[in-house]
């Protein structure tokens, strides 16, 4: 914008907290320019920095010109339009303020206007942060725009006195699950450089200014295992409940859907809870597509069928079958509803439809249902409050969920895969490993997937396909790298006696 503007922004992002610049010369002057702070008047307007008028309600804190009692920013969010600095400027007034974190967040929601600004203030930065920033953007502008700071006011009332949070050794090795020594907490709480004392095992600790969150004993036991280390904390497992915990109906019904579907070889989603239409509007709506409470599952899976079917061929899938389980919302109130779908990769939708109207009627047989099975875009949905009402009440039991004590997480890459085939002839002695390894040693490590999906014999030879799935984790690919691999496998098999690329 202009390196006064920048001046702002670098210190903001540098410490935490906002600023602004007014332009002194749009300003009404007395003895000298003054700006002060009050409450909105109802129906008062302003212009911001982007052309949008807001108008505010008497529970909303504003910047005045305080000669013109006109409104020059949003207290803590917005500058006004009236007080913009422009290449034309040349004296300016700075602005360093903390502002009421509740206040600012009421009418940031109320505005629906988020700015840098109002992030940081919603978040409680400490009163005593605009003195340091206010120091560093003086500094910034001398140097760089060669400025001269001809005065400062500051308004500032103070800060309550802070008062010392008392924990105890065996509290801080009871929560953390540790067992830390006074001289190993002394050490950590010294590398704060926060103020404590110590009464034999009980420490008195003043948090530093800008840690205005360190206001509990839990807090400061919180820091202490953080800098002491996670990963040298040993896990427990959770002691033995001496008497039978009571059960949740629905959950235990719930997790026995889940366990058929998954032995089924479905795979469970959870999609947006906020939709673009539905039956509960929300009041503040954080986008235009999120302005309802969903009133079905269906509308969700389908886009999460149609999301998953292109990533298919990664996993090998002939369908994706999905289900979810989740809260939708009308204006009667909430309740429970499962929704199941699949979508065939090759085309024969009718033979999944088969399947999900199969699986579907052991599910509801299951839970007592007589809902007949109706499909709509290949996807079932049904509310189970009736039905989990009319279902027994079950003792304490064990989950029906097993852990895969062998499965290990593997990267997700976020770069697009490319699909190619290849079917190769060989004579009948060959097999379709010895053909694979083949097409293997050229294939590098960008090769993540192969899938054999052909094979047929005629004469005296015979013929092996394959589905070939390119991945990179660290760019896109184009059709010259892979050709180029193609090209490599294709040289490769051709160089054997009586094999041939189809």
């Amino acid at each position: 914008i202009n390196n006064v503007v920048d001046a702002t922004n670098y210190v903001m992002f540098n410490i935490g907290q906002p600023l602004h610049v007014f332009d002194a010369g749009k300003l009404k002057k007395q003895e000298a320019y003054a700006i002060s702070i009050r409450m909105a008047r109802k129906g008062e307007s302003m212009i911001t920095l982007e052309d949008k008028e807001y108008a505010f309600s008497d529970a909303m804190m504003v910047i005045t010109d305080a000669h013109a009692d006109a409104t020059i920013g949003i207290a803590g969010i917005k500058g006004g339009k009236v007080a913009e600095v422009t290449e034309g400027t040349v004296d300016v007034i700075l602005e360093s303020a903390n502002f009421n974190f509740v206040n600012v967040r009421k009418t940031s929601n109320e505005l629906k206007l988020a700015t840098d600004a109002s992030v940081r203030f919603q978040n409680e930065p400490s009163p005593l942060l605009p003195a340091f920033a206010m120091r560093d953007l003086i500094r910034l502008i001398e140097d760089v725009s060669e400025g001269e700071l001809v005065g400062v006011i500051d308004e500032f009332t103070g800060v309550g006195e802070r008062i010392p949070v008392t924990v105890t050794l065996s509290e801080i090795n009871s929560l953390l699950g540790t067992n830390l020594s006074v001289t190993d907490v002394e050490g950590i709480l010294v590398r704060f450089e926060w103020e404590f004392s110590r009464d034999a095992e009980e420490f008195a600790v003043t948090s530093a200014w800008e840690r205005s969150d360190v206001t509990i004993k839990e807090a400061i036991i919180e820091e202490i295992g953080r800098v002491y280390g996670y990963s040298n904390i040993s896990s427990q497992m959770v002691p033995t409940l001496s008497s039978k915990p009571p059960v949740n109906k629905n959950q235990y019904y719930i997790e026995k859907i889940q366990k058929t579907l998954l032995d089924m070889g479905y795979s469970e989603v959870l999609t947006y809870t906020l939709a673009e239409r539905g039956e509960v509007e929300l009041l503040n709506p954080l986008a235009s597509d999120k302005a309802f409470m969903r009133r079905n599952i269906a509308d969700g899976l389908l886009k999460a069928l149609e999301l998953n079917v292109q990533n298919a061929p990664l996993l090998s899938l002939e369908a994706v079958k999905l289900f979810e389980l989740g809260t939708v919302f009308t204006t009667e109130g909430e309740e429970i509803s499962l929704a199941i779908g699949g979508r065939a990769v090759s085309g024969k939708q009718r033979v999944i439809d088969g399947i999900l109207q199969s699986d579907i009627e052991k599910v509801l047989e299951m839970v007592g249902s007589p809902e007949k099975v109706v499909l709509e875009d290949g996807i079932f949905e049904i509310s189970l409050k009736n039905i989990f009402a009319l279902l027994p009440d079950v003792e304490a039991y064990e989950s029906g969920l097993s852990w895969n004590t062998h499965a290990r997480y593997t990267r997700w890459s976020s770069y697009p895969f490319v699909l190619r085939d290849i079917s190769v002839w060989v004579p009948k002695a060959v097999s379709s490993e010895e053909v694979l390894a083949s097409i293997m040693k050229d294939a590098t490590e960008l090769l993540v997937r192969h899938t054999q999906f052909d094979e047929f014999e005629k004469d005296e030879k015979i013929s092996y396909a394959w589905h070939l799935v390119f991945q990179s984790y660290e760019k896109t690919l184009t059709d010259v790298e892979i050709n180029a691999i193609m090209a490599k496998i294709t040289e490769n098999i051709q160089s054997h006696s009586g094999w041939e690329v189809r």
